[in-house]
């Protein structure tokens, strides 16, 4: 009973009912459900097993979240995770003057460890803004990985996209 109970009240903190006339969507989102609830109890079991720290651990939601983001973005390419800082600039117009909207950075969120190493549509692409490698840290360079959106160095004489792309990096 236990672990029925522990089930119950995992489940019931976030919820994956949907509601629908079609019985068995209903039977594979309780599925889906069950597979996460019961994978994350199973992380934390192998966790402690392996003395993470607490504060490294994942909770419930942010690892339903990770196998989400995981699931939609791995084995396929996809456009880079970057987002700008910022409110969206609006071009305010005065009767006097007019200004300009500032330029924003562009904020590189690392992509995940599944979807850097998942060999798929990560192609170099040249452009036209300057970045400094992720890996190495210390080259400024024009290529970057179309579908992690970093800025990585590929010269004759340092290959840093293929060491970032494989388990050497990690």
């Amino acid at each position: 009973m236990g672990g029925v109970d522990l089930f119950d009240m995992l489940a019931g903190l976030c919820r994956v009912d949907h509601k629908s006339r079609k019985w068995y969507r209903r039977i594979f989102y309780w599925a889906l459900n069950v597979a996460c609830v019961n994978s994350w109890i199973l992380y934390r079991r192998h966790c402690s097993q392996l003395s993470v720290p607490n504060k490294d651990v994942l909770d419930l939601l942010g690892f339903v979240t990770r196998i989400s983001q995981c699931l939609i973005v791995i084995n396929k390419p996809a456009p880079p995770l970057q987002r700008k800082r910022g409110r969206p600039s609006i071009k305010a117009t005065d009767d006097k003057e007019e200004q300009a909207p500032q330029q924003k950075r562009a904020v590189n969120s690392s992509p995940l460890t599944e979807i850097q190493l998942d060999n798929v549509g990560h192609l170099p692409e040249h452009k036209s803004v300057k970045g400094r490698c992720r890996q190495c840290k210390t080259s400024i360079i024009r290529t970057s990985c179309i579908k992690c959106g970093v800025f990585l160095c590929l010269k004759t004489d340092k290959n840093c996209y293929v060491t970032y792309h494989t388990k050497q990096y990690n």
